[in-house]
Formats: C-alpha cells, structure tokens, sequence
C-alpha cells in the first residue's frame, strides 16, 4: 500500500471515523482496511501499555537504598 493512502487512513481513525466511513469515503478495498485497522489499533494498545509501564517518574530507581 502506497504511504500517502495508508497516511490518510491512519489520519482517519485518529480523527475518530469509524472503518465502514473510510471504506466508503477513500473507496478502499474492505480487506485492505481492515488489515490497516487491526495493525492500528494493536500499535494502539502496546503504545498506550507502554506509557502506563514508564508513567512514574524514575521507574525502578526509587526501589534503590544506599548503604
């Protein structure tokens, strides 16, 4: 798939249309955006788990005692 299109596809669920919308709007084959949507939205989830691991500030370091 050409960048621009999966760009603008990308930028379409972002901005909160639904899979049919894009389907109908850019005249995308439906298995096309559905693969698009699937990497999408597992990118979405590992992001989003990956900022709740690393959310407070200094991680494991404040585990440490000195001695």
């Amino acid at each position: 798939m050409e960048g621009e299109k999966r760009h603008a596809m990308l930028t379409s669920f972002r901005a909160g249309m639904s899979r049919k919308e894009v389907i109908e709007f850019f005249n995308y084959p439906k298995s096309t955006v559905y693969d698009q949507w699937k990497a999408w939205n597992s990118f979405k989830k590992n992001d989003a788990h990956r900022k709740k691991r690393f959310s407070v500030p200094g991680g494991h370091q404040d585990r440490r005692v000195c001695r």
